[in-house]
């Protein structure tokens, strides 16, 4: 009876206790779920270029806004009007408003706004893009340093107006957003090292904060939000070059190392034979340089190791038409190097590409003939927006299928996921691409990166790529 009344008891209560169970875990699950889908949408920016590393930062907003520590404990009261002043003491940050010492507080400190339209301003007339939006993070040391952090899609809206030029046709804009999108978040880890997930020059995407917002980067941004360029599922590594001059280049053949990458393979940037390429229109689709034996031996300093320059030859070509390697003969011997590596030498901003020709004049200098502006793998910026000129049907999600094959276009959120990548992950940092600037101005190149690991895999993380990954 005993017995049987214990049993009858828990035979009640197991149903109940599961229930509970079962509630606290979806609780959690979407709770988790909710937090998991806030990350996806947050990235960190480190000024480097546009704040640096200065001792003393002033800045101003119209409406209140907080200053916290990292946990979002309140460190001082509101601040409503006025400029803020912020220095470094002793490895801390000291805070100072209208003459008045706030106090010195363990680096970093967080000003949280009061909603997401407010932004911050500051006050240094040298800076450029001087306005931010969303929380800004300013770190202690020897000097101070500043992370933006923000949405995913606001980032996006502060690179466009740099990125992307407004006299482009819109498909092409579209495809280069999608580009810029796409590598941001195949980047997240390049600078976990530094505290934050990309930064805000050319070694990454160049980033003008809330500086140069307009309706024309907002109707960009709404059409396109949360697309991205996928090889089998997985976020391509979304290279573009300004200029390819008439072809976009394997990535095996830039040195990437010997996997072959899918979607980035050479292609013509010709809509047929005898026809202009598609990116004539780039004010460096064809350019010449002359030089002689003596300025060319002060450039690439080879002296030690083949004596006195004598000669130069361009003996080897990739598919491309572009130079794999340079001879340089000497009265000690001679010495072979790559072609990107001559353009390193020389000056990335000098030889504008690797799509090279040679002659030599009857004086005896060097005449090099060049096409296009920047490593040539992936899109081609002005090809892009050729090929939207040249006929009102072609839309972005053509351009992107030209140059990247076999992509698909999709929805961001399930790629992240697929990819089991967050943008404030801590996977280990990669060597990967930076990207660039299609400005007219074309912003500076850097010298390869180490080379990835052999996986025939596209995983973000896996690969390494030559630095630079747009526009140069």
């Amino acid at each position: 009876m005993h017995l049987k009344s214990q049993t009858s008891r828990y035979s009640d209560f197991f149903p109940l206790f599961t229930a509970f169970v079962l509630a606290i875990f979806v609780s959690c699950f979407f709770t988790l779920f909710a937090h998991a889908d806030s990350l996806l949408q947050t990235v960190r920016i480190g000024l480097v270029a546009n704040v640096g590393k200065p001792t003393a930062i002033t800045l101003s907003s119209k409406d209140q806004f907080q200053i916290c520590d990292v946990s979002g404990q309140n460190l001082t009261p509101a601040v409503t009007t006025g400029e803020v002043g912020f220095t470094t003491n002793g490895g801390g940050i000291q805070v100072f408003q209208a003459g008045v010492d706030l106090g010195t507080f363990a680096s970093p400190i967080r000003l949280i706004p009061g909603d997401d339209k407010s932004a911050f301003e500051f006050s240094s007339p040298r800076m450029k893009n001087n306005r931010y939006k969303h929380i800004l993070e300013i770190r202690g040391g020897s000097r101070l340093s500043v992370v933006n952090e923000l949405p995913l899609e606001d980032y996006i809206r502060g690179v466009i107006p740099i990125e992307v030029p407004k006299m482009f046709q819109h498909e092409a804009q579209k495809a280069l957003v999608l580009a810029i999108r796409t590598y941001a978040i195949t980047s997240l880890s390049r600078h976990k090292a530094d505290g934050f997930n990309l930064c805000d020059n050319t070694n990454c995407q160049c980033f003008a904060g809330a500086s140069r917002e307009a309706a024309w980067v907002d109707t960009l941004i709404d059409e396109t939000r949360g697309q991205i360029i996928t090889y089998n599922g997985e976020p391509i590594h979304a290279l573009y070059s300004t200029d390819c001059g008439g072809s976009t280049q394997n990535n095996e053949d830039a040195g990437t190392g010997k996997t072959v990458w899918p979607y980035l393979r050479a292609v013509s940037d010709s809509p047929g034979p005898n026809a202009d390429d598609y990116c004539s229109a780039s004010k460096s689709h064809k350019w010449s340089l002359t030089y002689t034996l003596d300025e060319l031996s002060r450039k690439l300093g080879q002296t030690s190791k083949i004596g006195t320059l004598q000669s130069m030859e361009f003996p080897e070509y990739d598919i491309s038409g572009r130079v794999k390697t340079v001879l340089l003969k000497g009265d000690l011997g001679e010495s072979r190097i790559t072609g990107s590596r001559f353009r390193d030498l020389i000056g990335l901003d000098t030889i504008k590409s690797t799509r090279l020709t040679l002659t030599v004049t009857p004086e005896g200098a060097y005449t090099i003939e060049g096409k296009g502006y920047g490593h040539g793998m992936g899109m081609c910026a002005f090809g892009a927006n050729g090929m939207a000129k040249s006929d009102a049907r072609i839309t972005y999600v053509d351009i992107l299928k030209h140059y990247y094959a076999g992509v698909d276009i999709t929805g961001m959120t399930g790629a992240i996921a697929m990819n089991g990548n967050s943008v404030v992950d801590n996977q280990p940092s990669q060597a990967l691409p930076d990207s660039t600037s299609v400005e007219v101005k074309a912003p500076t190149e850097k010298a390869p990166a180490p080379k990835p690991a052999k996986r025939a895999s596209v995983s973000n993380k896996s690969l390494a790529l030559p630095s630079r990954a747009a526009v140069n």
